[in-house]
């Protein structure tokens, strides 16, 4: 969220190309190597391989990769006023997930901690 923040802040008031944009707002590496590959194989494609190829290195769920390939197939190809508003909704989606991700830890978190602790129980009891 916060890098679709930064790229937001980028197209909106820095008016720069989209390359220099994903350079500049990069954190994990999916933007760079994005904008590494932007120039040869177009944005859409450029980005749909970027995130493949760092999908697992920042745990990405396959609902997490949908929302953002869907970044790629509007970012780049609508002027500045419409790139902002995907990014917004984007960033909503995202946040949307964060939500379910935060209650499905709170659900099976318990149910995690709580059969630990009857494991190691049930461990020491067969011990004894």
């Amino acid at each position: 969220i916060t890098s679709l923040e930064m790229l937001e802040s980028e197209i909106n008031f820095s008016m720069n190309k989209l390359k220099q944009a994903f350079m500049r707002v990069d954190k994990c590496g999916l933007f760079k190597l994005a904008a590494e590959n932007m120039d040869e194989k177009g944005v859409k494609t450029a980005w749909t391989n970027a995130l493949n190829e760092c999908s697992t290195k920042l745990s990405l769920k396959d609902a997490d990769k949908d929302i953002l390939m869907t970044l790629g197939k509007n970012i780049g190809r609508t002027d500045t006023d419409d790139q902002i508003k995907n990014i917004k909704y984007i960033k909503s989606m995202i946040a949307e997930q964060e939500k379910q991700a935060q209650s499905e830890y709170r659900r099976f978190g318990k149910m995690y901690r709580n059969g630990g602790v009857l494991v190691g129980l049930l461990i020491v009891i067969m011990l004894i």
